[in-house]
């Protein structure tokens, strides 16, 4: 899986997860963050109607995706 693909089930996996445990309608925005000396893809997590919301770096879930590692999706497991 590339990483487009990667970020794609990973959104809809957070907006599942959210609203199948905590009854939630979440939005989620593909952005770049910008850091200090680096930057990295975030999806930004938010409940509808809220300007407050918390970012996953999916740039780091997916080098650990590559390597094996488990990354919990709710449609598979990654």
């Amino acid at each position: 899986m590339d990483f487009e693909q990667f970020k794609e089930e990973l959104a809809s996996s957070v907006k599942e997860i959210m609203y199948s445990k905590y009854g939630m309608d979440v939005e989620v925005e593909a952005r770049t963050m910008e850091k200090m000396n680096s930057s990295y893809e975030a999806l930004t997590v938010k409940p509808e109607d809220s300007i407050i919301g918390v970012n996953l770096n999916a740039t780091a879930l997916y080098q650990q995706y590559e390597k094996g590692m488990y990354v919990l999706m709710s449609n598979s497991k990654m």
